[in-house]
């Protein structure tokens, strides 16, 4: 049936083109940003989720 009502619809081989089109140039664009990377951007980034804030360490021991 969902065939059928596809086929009924003129123009749709154009939306599969277009689907294409617009996750093949994502992709390739995310691909271009991650290998124009930094690599001190990339250790800093890296390395934050292991740096401890004093201030941060106070509001967790306080559960108040």
């Amino acid at each position: 049936m969902i065939k059928n009502v596809l086929l009924d619809i003129g123009g749709v081989g154009i939306y599969g083109i277009i689907a294409l089109s617009i996750f093949f140039l994502f992709f390739s664009g995310m691909l271009i940003w991650v290998l124009n990377l930094k690599k001190g951007y990339l250790n800093q980034a890296g390395s934050m989720p292991l740096e401890l804030d004093l201030n941060e360490e106070q509001k967790d021991t306080c559960h108040e």
